[in-house]
């Protein structure tokens, strides 16, 4: 059965899906200017134009996706209201609207992003109208619509944020913590600019500390803030990851004119989302950032050469690292390395390759079909085992780097590197 939409007069844009679920869009949570509608037409990019009696619509829907590649995962963002300034609000709607996108874009639903902002209609794409759905607390879009009074996030908002976490149950990937705030000269993040109630660093590890004790869960917490360096000491904890922004006596150092994307939580989710692990994303970011961010690797609460080697982080990556997978770490002669690839959502094109040790580089169309590496590259049209190879006294010893490139569907990787998303593995040959 193929997916139906019917007009309705004042009901809206129904929607029978070919699971056979029936689903409304309407002026509340879409982009719909009225409910009544008159005509439909549905493009060949799967689209839907939409006219009503207040004009016309385009609605854009997801292609279906492998959505659950790494399980069970919950996000919490939180975005308090900063002080005013030149471009301040509008910076940490950016911010965190471009951390929310690389979310989404690494297959977090919507409802695994628990969004607490101080301002329900933010603007998570950038399409210049609000986003209905994302912001889910303290007050909703939904709720300003029907007469609600937007409000400033408080400790018990927060405590509840980690309520519903804590709902989600036991997780595959880390809980995800990121606060876009306004930092204090003491750290502190600022909750209400109007009362100057302020979130402390130990009221933060309290709540994380419960929240793990009750679910064993991994946390991964991610400062974007003044002088959040200052934090890390009362965050410690075991089973815990922390970055931040910046050190103990560094404020932020925006650009008015570039509206956050110079800020370090932009970079460094926009190199999360392009498939680097979180070791490599903030060495990444880090080039690119005037300030100094801090990347607390074993939960200690100190920044040391250990936390440089990223043992955690080189092996977490944001909804789950996608490396080609050989079966052990080192072979010898008579052993046979085998490589396999993790599913591919479908709405992605994947390329595959090996590098010799000496840095000779082959791709890979189909199992075992190595060439060499020219001027294109060969579309992977293989199934999830990528090669199969004998080890012998001449196969060169040494490491061999993997890699696994992904791009939207039908897009050509070479004319657009801005979307790539690339990991890489590697097995040993001793």
């Amino acid at each position: 059965m193929s997916d139906n939409y019917s007009g309705t007069s004042g009901k809206g844009l129904a929607h029978f899906s070919s699971s056979e679920q029936w689903t409304v869009y309407n002026t509340d949570n879409s982009h719909l200017p009225n409910n009544d509608i008159l005509s439909l037409y549905k493009d060949i990019d799967n689209s839907l134009w939409v006219g009503t009696y207040n004009g016309l619509a385009h609605l854009t829907f997801p292609q279906p996706r492998l959505a659950n590649l790494s399980g069970k995962r919950a996000v919490l963002l939180i975005h308090p209201e900063p002080i005013r300034g030149h471009n301040t609000h509008t910076i940490g709607e950016k911010i965190s609207g471009s951390i929310y996108n690389s979310l989404l874009n690494r297959y977090y639903r919507n409802d695994e992003i628990y969004f607490l902002a101080y301002k329900p209609d933010i603007d998570i794409n950038q399409d210049y109208h609000a986003d209905k759905n994302a912001v889910d607390a303290p007050v909703t879009f939904l709720q300003k619509s029907q007469g609600a009074t937007p409000r400033a996030i408080t400790k018990a908002d927060i405590r509840q944020a980690f309520s519903w976490a804590q709902n989600q149950g036991v997780l595959n990937q880390p809980l995800l913590v990121v606060i876009v705030g306004h930092g204090m000269n003491d750290g502190n993040i600022l909750l209400n600019p109007a009362t100057n109630e302020t979130l402390s660093g130990a009221e933060l590890g309290v709540m994380l500390n419960d929240y793990q004790q009750a679910t064993q869960n991994q946390a991964i917490v991610i400062l974007e803030s003044a002088y959040s360096g200052a934090l890390l000491p009362a965050l410690q904890g075991q089973n815990r990851v922390i970055v931040s922004s910046t050190t103990t006596d560094q404020a932020v150092q925006y650009d008015p004119n570039l509206l956050g994307r110079d800020a370090f939580s932009s970079q460094y989710f926009h190199a999360l989302r392009r498939g680097g692990n979180f070791h490599s994303a903030f060495y990444e970011a880090k080039r690119n950032y005037t300030q100094t961010p801090q990347l607390d690797d074993d939960g200690d609460g100190m920044i040391t050469s250990r936390d440089e080697q990223g043992r955690v982080t080189a092996q977490l990556c944001l909804n789950g690292c996608f490396t080609p997978k050989a079966s052990q770490g080192v072979y010898r002669n008579g052993d046979t390395i085998r490589v396999t690839l993790p599913p591919l959502p479908v709405d992605k094109d994947q390329y595959v390759g090996i590098a010799l040790p000496d840095g000779s580089i082959f791709v890979l169309s189909d199992f075992n079909a190595f060439s060499s590496l020219g001027t294109s590259l060969p579309l992977w049209q293989g199934g999830d085992v990528m090669l199969e190879v004998p080890v012998n006294a001449g196969l060169p010893r040494g490491t061999y780097p993997l890699f696994l490139l992904r791009v939207p569907y039908g897009v050509n990787p070479l004319e657009n590197p801005e979307l790539w998303e690339l990991n890489v593995g590697s097995l040993v040959v001793g």
